[in-house]
């Protein structure tokens, strides 16, 4: 009975190690264990982080703890070479944030000089001196100038709109990375330089929405004026 344990310890070490299956793997649906489903799916590569997949929406790279175990079972384990792998990953993406945060923090300066007027306050209504034709024509220039005002600020107030909708869909989104290995895969992104500027440009519009509002109101109260001085004055 004593070559049992040999054979044992001669069996035990193959049945631990895993042989990885011959790729690409055909897997067609795939329900990961946080809930979301790829179509089309096939598995194209793997390292010690995860599998690198190919899908009917694009490529992604899943971790092996969110695939289902009998998958996960198909591939080997390296606990360590992962840690490592992860922790340069990290380093780089790190490092590709901060230059990507200098780039819009130079961007979003420029752009807070070429809207300066947006801080300054709205023109003041006349003083009403003089006869009453110049009441009346210094008021109706001033309602003039201030339509102007509005339709300028409605055109920034939809330019950062847009913009402000532009870099939140941005913020959160699936981009193309490189592993370790130099294989593509892609992970969902969540960029807070881009939702701060988002922010901005919601600031922005915001500013020049009130400023429209004001606008309009003082409009509203010179034409009243106007109307007045009109009928006073027997319609001159």
């Amino acid at each position: 009975m004593k070559f049992l344990p040999i054979c044992l310890s001669m069996v035990l070490p193959c049945l631990a190690a895993v042989e990885p299956p011959t790729l690409p793997l055909e897997v067609g649906m795939l329900k990961l264990r946080d809930g979301t489903v790829y179509e089309g799916t096939k598995v194209t590569g793997h390292d010690a982080v995860g599998v690198k997949l190919m899908h009917s929406g694009g490529t992604a790279r899943v971790p092996y703890a969110k695939l289902p175990k009998d998958l996960a079972d198909k591939f080997p384990r390296d606990v360590a070479g992962a840690k490592e792998q992860l922790e340069k990953e990290a380093k780089a993406e790190a490092a590709h944030g901060r230059t990507v945060d200098k780039a819009l923090a130079k961007e979003a300066q420029e752009e807070k000089v070429d809207i300066g007027t947006e801080e300054s306050p709205l023109e003041k209504m006349p003083d009403g001196k003089g006869d009453v034709s110049a009441k009346i024509f210094a008021l109706e220039s001033y309602v003039r100038r201030l339509e102007s005002g509005i339709s300028q600020a409605q055109t920034a107030a939809a330019d950062a709109r847009s913009r402000a909708s532009s870099y939140r869909s941005q913020a959160n989104a699936s981009v193309t990375r490189r592993d370790a290995s130099g294989n593509l895969y892609t992970v969902d992104s969540y960029n807070t330089s881009k939702y701060r500027k988002a922010e901005f440009h919601e600031r922005r519009a915001i500013k020049q929405e009130a400023k429209i509002k004001e606008a309009e109101d003082l409009i509203q109260i010179a034409n009243s004026k106007i109307s007045v001085l009109k009928k006073e004055h027997g319609g001159s």
